[in-house]
Protein backbone atom coordinates (compact mmCIF):
# COMPACT_ATOMS: atom_id res chain seq x y z
CA UNK A 1 0.00 0.00 0.00
CA UNK A 2 3.01 2.29 -0.09
CA UNK A 3 2.52 3.18 -3.76
CA UNK A 4 0.92 6.44 -4.85
CA UNK A 5 -2.83 6.46 -5.32
CA UNK A 6 -2.43 6.82 -9.09
CA UNK A 7 -0.80 3.38 -9.34
CA UNK A 8 -3.11 1.46 -7.02
CA UNK A 9 -6.13 -0.43 -8.15
CA UNK A 10 -9.47 1.05 -7.03
CA UNK A 11 -10.12 -2.04 -4.90
CA UNK A 12 -6.88 -1.50 -2.99
CA UNK A 13 -7.78 2.14 -2.39
CA UNK A 14 -11.18 1.20 -0.99
CA UNK A 15 -9.85 -1.41 1.40
CA UNK A 16 -9.88 1.06 4.30
CA UNK A 17 -6.33 2.34 4.32
CA UNK A 18 -5.76 5.19 6.72
CA UNK A 19 -4.69 7.85 4.21
CA UNK A 20 -7.73 7.60 1.93
CA UNK A 21 -9.95 10.71 1.71
CA UNK A 22 -12.72 8.76 3.43
CA UNK A 23 -10.47 7.94 6.39
CA UNK A 24 -9.10 11.51 6.46
CA UNK A 25 -12.69 12.74 6.79
CA UNK A 26 -13.24 10.18 9.54
CA UNK A 27 -10.16 11.44 11.42
CA UNK A 28 -11.37 15.04 11.11
CA UNK A 29 -14.77 14.06 12.45
CA UNK A 30 -13.24 12.28 15.43
CA UNK A 31 -11.08 15.30 16.28
CA UNK A 32 -14.10 17.62 16.09
CA UNK A 33 -16.75 15.37 17.59
CA UNK A 34 -17.15 17.58 20.67
CA UNK A 35 -19.18 20.01 18.56
CA UNK A 36 -21.47 17.38 17.03
CA UNK A 37 -25.01 16.72 18.11
CA UNK A 38 -26.28 13.40 19.45
CA UNK A 39 -28.15 11.26 16.95
CA UNK A 40 -25.70 11.65 14.07
CA UNK A 41 -26.56 9.40 11.10
CA UNK A 42 -24.12 8.39 8.34
CA UNK A 43 -25.96 7.71 5.06
CA UNK A 44 -24.21 5.85 2.25
CA UNK A 45 -24.82 3.57 -0.68
CA UNK A 46 -23.97 -0.14 -0.71
CA UNK A 47 -20.34 0.44 -1.70
CA UNK A 48 -17.90 -2.04 -0.18
CA UNK A 49 -15.97 0.77 1.48
CA UNK A 50 -19.02 1.73 3.55
CA UNK A 51 -20.14 -1.81 4.36
CA UNK A 52 -16.74 -3.06 5.48
CA UNK A 53 -16.53 -4.49 8.99
CA UNK A 54 -13.76 -2.04 9.90
CA UNK A 55 -15.72 1.04 8.83
CA UNK A 56 -19.03 0.01 10.42
CA UNK A 57 -17.17 -0.85 13.63
CA UNK A 58 -15.73 2.66 13.72
CA UNK A 59 -19.19 4.14 13.23
CA UNK A 60 -20.51 2.08 16.15
CA UNK A 61 -17.59 3.08 18.39
CA UNK A 62 -18.35 6.75 17.69
CA UNK A 63 -22.06 6.32 18.39
CA UNK A 64 -23.03 7.05 14.79
CA UNK A 65 -25.99 5.21 13.30
CA UNK A 66 -25.41 3.79 9.81
CA UNK A 67 -28.03 4.33 7.11
CA UNK A 68 -27.66 2.44 3.85
CA UNK A 69 -29.78 3.03 0.78
CA UNK A 70 -32.05 0.40 -0.71
CA UNK A 71 -30.58 -2.09 -3.17
CA UNK A 72 -31.75 -1.43 -6.71
CA UNK A 73 -33.46 1.87 -5.87
CA UNK A 74 -31.51 4.62 -7.55
CA UNK A 75 -33.89 7.25 -6.17
CA UNK A 76 -33.04 6.40 -2.56
CA UNK A 77 -29.44 7.62 -2.73
CA UNK A 78 -30.38 10.34 -5.21
CA UNK A 79 -32.61 11.94 -2.56
CA UNK A 80 -29.76 12.08 -0.04
CA UNK A 81 -27.39 13.45 -2.70
CA UNK A 82 -29.95 16.10 -3.70
CA UNK A 83 -30.45 17.25 -0.12
CA UNK A 84 -26.69 17.48 0.44
CA UNK A 85 -26.21 19.31 -2.87
CA UNK A 86 -28.93 21.86 -2.12
CA UNK A 87 -27.56 22.47 1.36
CA UNK A 88 -24.08 23.08 -0.01
CA UNK A 89 -25.32 25.31 -2.85
CA UNK A 90 -27.79 27.38 -0.83
CA UNK A 91 -26.06 27.60 2.54
CA UNK A 92 -22.39 26.69 2.45
CA UNK A 93 -21.27 28.30 -0.83
CA UNK A 94 -23.62 31.32 -0.90
CA UNK A 95 -22.99 32.64 2.57
CA UNK A 96 -19.27 33.20 2.30
CA UNK A 97 -16.34 32.18 4.46
CA UNK A 98 -17.05 29.97 7.46
CA UNK A 99 -14.56 30.42 10.27
CA UNK A 100 -15.49 27.35 12.31
CA UNK A 101 -17.56 24.19 12.30
CA UNK A 102 -19.92 25.76 14.85
CA UNK A 103 -20.55 28.74 12.56
CA UNK A 104 -21.98 26.47 9.88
Amino acid sequence: MGRSSSTRSPAASWAGEDNSPRMQAWSWMRRNRHSMRAGLIHHSDHGSKYLSIRYTKRLAEAGIAPSVGSVGDSYDNALAETINGLYKAEVIHQRGQWRSFEAV
